[in-house]
Parts: structure tokens; sequence; C-alpha cells
């Protein structure tokens, strides 16, 4: 059995502790949010009203009243919303109504979105959350996909091969300085902007510090037969040969 333990316990030293388990009222209050939305759009976007009778001196019994809130109910809700209701003696109805802006019921979500993305060291735009569209651009959104990879499923790939090259090497008849790792060369995520190490190694070509070659091969080229030489930047009377190759 191998043991994938995140943290320690302080309760217990033996085992891990989760990292959603500080927050775990930021996930009650998510699911909270999540239901109020639910039971909101089953009434069609009304919210509550109140019905009393339309005379003071009036008053509803217990009986009166339940049979109100049914027909109130099966006549406006769901696919019958927006028909009329017609009592069958004098009440007023009061919506319990809600601003336009209170009605924006996803920024409910957005405190405990952030919080349980930051337990788990993801960046919430990376996941789809509603928290990180906030402050989505295309640039920073290749930044934040490559966080998550070096904040999160980086660390948390070194625990596991730790943790089953330890326990499993042995059983494998491992041998002293083998160990375990995960591959991250083909990850998109993590690999540098072509289009900027095109721009760097321009500038280190031109800049005759660097030759062809070399920089073809940091740009993933195949190497030119004429690429050994560096650019000669030394100041000339004639302009054309301010750029001459040298070779080494």
């Amino acid at each position: 059995m191998v043991h994938f333990r995140t943290g320690i316990d302080p309760d217990d030293p033996r085992l891990g502790i989760s990292p959603l388990r500080p927050i775990l009222r930021e996930i009650v209050t998510d699911n909270e949010a999540s239901g109020f939305m639910a039971a909101l759009l089953r009434n069609m976007g009304v919210p509550t009203v109140l019905i009393s009778p339309a005379n003071e001196q009036d008053s509803i019994g217990t009986e009166t009243a339940r049979r109100i809130r049914e027909e109130f109910g099966d006549g406006t809700a769901g696919e019958n919303a927006g028909t009329a209701f017609v009592p069958g003696f004098p009440l007023k109805v009061e919506t319990l109504s809600l601003t336009p802006e209170a009605m924006r019921l996803e920024r409910f979500r957005f405190n405990p979105e952030a919080r349980i993305a930051g337990a788990l060291r993801v960046p919430p735009m990376v996941v789809g959350l509603s928290v990180g569209d906030i402050t989505r651009t295309y640039s920073n959104y290749g930044q934040a996909r490559k966080a998550a990879y070096e904040d999160c499923l980086m660390p948390l790939g070194r625990q596991m091969a730790k943790a089953a090259g330890k326990r499993l090497l042995p059983e494998f008849d491992g041998e002293p300085g083998e160990w375990l790792g995960w591959d991250y060369s083909q990850v998109a995520a993590l690999g540098e902007d072509q289009t900027e190490i095109y721009r760097r190694n321009n500038l280190a070509v031109l800049g005759g510090w660097m030759m062809r070659n070399e920089a073809r091969e940091r740009a993933g080229l195949p190497r030119d037969p004429q690429g050994d030489v560096y650019l000669d930047r030394r100041p000339s009377n004639n302009a054309s040969e301010d750029f001459q190759p040298s070779k080494v």
C-alpha cells in the first residue's frame, strides 16, 4: 500500500490532511449559493411574495392560507408563469422584489470560488471558474496555465513520486540512485513562446556573441553547414561591411 499524504494532520501525524479541510465553510457557502440560485430559477426568477387580506379587518385561517399558497404556486410558477391568479375573495399580493443589481447572483460565488481555488493552488481562470473571468486576458491566461503547473501540479507530482519511489522501487529491485519523476518536456503550458525564442536569439546573433547554428538549435531548427559563424559588428567605413560573418 502506498500512502500519498498531503501535509500532516495535527491530530494524527501518521495521516495527511486535505487542503480543503480549513475552508469547509467556503464549500458549504458555495453549495448554499447554488441551492439558492436553483430555487430562484425554479420560480422563473420570481422572488417570494406576501399575500394578505385586502381589508385589514379580515383574517385568513390556516386551511385557507394553505389553499391560497397551493393555488398561487400552481398558477404562477413553472410553465404557468405569467398567467393570472384569480382568488375567491379580495387579497393583497406584495412582491418582496430583488433589484436588478441584487439579481446578479453569480457574484455570490466569487469569494468561495477564489478561496477554494487558492487552497488547491490552481488559478481560477484555468479551471473555468466565474471569478477567473473577471481578469482573464489572452496573455495572462497563458501565465495562469504555467502557474498551475509550477504551483500545483508539479509540487503534487514530486510528493507522489517521492512516496511511490520510497514504497515501490524496492519492490522492483531498484538500484541505489534511481528515482521516480515526471516528464514535463511535452507540456505546452511550460514551453517558451516561439516568438520570444526567435526574438532573443535574433538579438544574440545580431549582437555578435552567438553563432547562427547555436540560435537555430535553440529554436529547434536543423544546423546550417555555413552557420558556425559569428556576425562581426565592428564598425567600418563601408556600411555594407558592418555585418560580415567571421568564422571561428
